[in-house]
């Protein structure tokens, strides 16, 4: 076998072995799209628990960032107060 050979049989190996990566990569890629479509849905669920508990206690919450001086208000926050959350504020 000449050199040529040699070297199309050692491109060809390194082929499949890319290949192989590949799959590899694709399936582990895959697998973090899932967990993260569950962890955003299970999110999504905590956020609606949330809310619902504080209409039906009429609470809200809220958080204020000290560093930015930003004060962060729950959704429940401005429905129990009976504010439109979409007023900025100056």
């Amino acid at each position: 076998m000449g050199s040529q050979g040699k070297k199309e049989k050692e491109l060809l190996k390194e082929l499949q072995e890319l290949k192989q990566e590949n799959a590899s990569l694709k399936s582990s890629y895959g697998k973090d799209i899932i967990k993260l479509k569950k962890a955003e849905a299970a999110l999504k669920e905590s956020e609606e628990m949330l809310l619902e508990a504080q209409l039906i206690a009429k609470v809200g919450s809220w958080h204020l960032d000290f560093q930015t001086s930003q004060l962060f208000w729950s959704k429940a926050c401005y429905l129990v107060l009976g504010i439109d959350e979409n007023i900025t504020r100056m």
